[in-house]
């Protein structure tokens, strides 16, 4: 007796949420045999089309391994946006290339600081997941960290 799985998708996104919906069907029993609960029948589409969480780097800073990981939860659970708060009053941890005293002046340290290349990583890793990413630099408004390096 032959049984078969058929993931079928109208995008290259639909086929990824659709082979995480698969693999959570896997699993491995008591005696180390791969199980594949094949009693189900799944018809899956989004209900909306933006699904998402926020991360508020500005305020609590987050290392750039532990952003990639929250990014693989969100593939896990089919999230496809990243809102990234960037900046705002209380820390600027964006290294920008432009006016580099923002970061230098405006990050809680050093050491909790994202660089051009920090994001264009966090980008690349979203992106292979399906996942956009949104960077928020808050303005008019939240710039209070931008007066310790621009007092005027």
């Amino acid at each position: 007796f032959r049984e078969m799985a058929i993931v079928e998708a109208s995008s290259v996104w639909g086929l990824l949420r659709g082979l995480e919906t698969f693999s959570q069907l896997i699993y491995i029993d008591e005696q180390n045999y791969v199980v594949i609960n094949s009693s189900v029948n799944i018809t899956d589409s989004p209900r909306f089309n933006h699904r998402g969480i926020m991360l508020d780097t500005a305020r609590h800073f987050l290392p750039v391994p532990i952003i990639k990981k929250n990014l693989d939860i969100m593939s896990y659970n089919k999230l496809n946006v990243f809102h990234w708060h960037l900046v705002d009053d209380q820390s600027f941890p964006f290294e920008s290339t432009s006016f580099p005293d923002l970061s230098r002046n405006g990050a809680f340290s050093p050491d909790h600081v994202y660089t051009p290349a920090d994001v264009a990583d966090v980008i690349e890793h979203a992106r292979l997941r399906g996942i956009r990413v949104i960077p928020e630099i808050d303005t008019p408004g939240h710039t209070f960290s931008w007066s310790k390096s621009m007092p005027e």
